[in-house]
């Protein structure tokens, strides 16, 4: 996610990057275990973010749902006995004793992957009655998080057992299907999707799960600052799950964030500066039509990247009503705040020895 802050890792060599792009992919299934062999091992991420409101009692209230959304709904509560069948986002039926130890339970219809592909929440922890308050009251430093990482179950009698043998953490856990609607346009959207066509389904819905902890709250900003761990690796997969639970990440205005979040003098100018860009709508159509075409200009093989970026930049090449093209450029920044608040905190590789990396705390932790 291009618009996420934090680690970014660069390889040395194609293999490297190959190795490390499958292992960031990979999905750890129920009773496995670390492998020895890079090729096997798989990347753990946890992610920092704040969000509206104090997490994760908005989840469930009808007030944050919109009334024309046919996948905004109450997101049903699983027992944990259940969530140890969900990895990846989906449900895993444990084989029958008529079964060999090898097959497989096979998604054979759309109405097996619509099953399959799991959509609730769950909590990991001491006790099987804790409640969305205990979650929200059971805040711990960011290290903590990041020392401890969720792993599938096994079987129900290791519903509370978790990487570091800790019964008092409380994860809650999210099991929510997403999709890529616009690739174009870079759309996400994430729900049941209960009402889109079989085809549709097959084709662009991936079975999505995400573990959320809590690191603080600040009532000054109504805002709380999470960890935030993927079990995959969906586009946009955290900020679309935040979304859903009525917990939008701070900043991030495409999926219903506030622009300059607790900033009052940003939020101000952003409107302002909103206002200017959309004073005319036939200015505004040629402004689109204008980014449509710097965004299909190819890159020449002798071409430099700063050479091409600054031809194709929407910005620095279009001015509107004899706007200078730099007020234009600086009125465009103003209505894209400060950035989503959502930072790449660590990834760790699996096993012994296995690379680490983290990036620092962002200003927005210390609120």
């Amino acid at each position: 996610d291009r618009v996420t802050s934090g680690l970014c890792l660069l390889a040395k060599s194609a293999r490297v990057a190959q190795l490390w792009g499958k292992s960031m992919s990979m999905q750890l299934q129920p009773g496995a275990s670390s492998s020895a062999d890079p090729q096997q091992r798989r990347v753990y991420k946890w992610y920092l973010a704040r969000v509206r409101g104090k997490f994760p009692l908005n989840m469930n209230d009808s007030t944050q749902k919109e009334d024309d959304d046919d996948d905004c709904i109450l997101i049903p509560r699983l027992s944990n006995e259940e969530g140890a069948r969900i990895s990846g986002g989906v449900v895993h039926t444990p084989i029958t004793n008529d079964k060999s130890n090898d097959e497989e339970v096979l998604l054979t219809t759309i109405d097996d992957r619509r099953r399959r592909n799991a959509f609730g929440y769950w909590t990991t922890g001491h006790d099987h009655s804790t409640t969305l308050t205990d979650i929200a009251e059971f805040q711990r430093p960011v290290d903590y998080w990041l020392q401890r990482k969720q792993q599938p179950q096994q079987n129900d009698d290791d519903v509370n057992k978790d990487d570091n043998n800790d019964s008092d953490i409380q994860w809650l856990h999210l099991a929510c299907p997403t999709r890529v609607a616009q690739h174009k346009d870079g759309l996400c959207q994430a729900g049941r999707f209960s009402n889109l066509d079989d085809d549709s389904y097959v084709k662009s819905v991936k079975a999505s799960q995400t573990a959320f902890g809590v690191v603080s709250y600040s009532e000054e900003t109504n805002s709380t600052l999470l960890v935030c761990q993927p079990s995959t690796g969906r586009s946009h997969q955290i900020r679309l799950h935040l979304q859903t639970m009525g917990h939008v990440i701070a900043n991030d205005g495409n999926y219903g964030g506030d622009m300059w979040y607790g900033n009052a003098v940003g939020r101000q100018a952003c409107q302002e500066a909103l206002v200017q860009l959309n004073e005319n709508d036939d200015d505004q159509l040629r402004h689109q039509e204008h980014e449509e075409r710097l965004f299909n200009i190819p890159r020449q093989d002798d071409e430099g990247f700063e050479e091409y970026i600054a031809k194709t930049c929407s910005m620095c090449n279009y001015s509107s009503n004899n706007r200078d093209p730099k007020v234009t450029a600086k009125l465009k920044f103003l209505t894209q705040g400060q950035g989503i608040w959502l930072r790449a905190m660590k990834y760790q590789m699996d096993g012994d020895g296995g690379p680490c990396f983290r990036a620092e705390l962002p200003t927005w932790a210390f609120l």
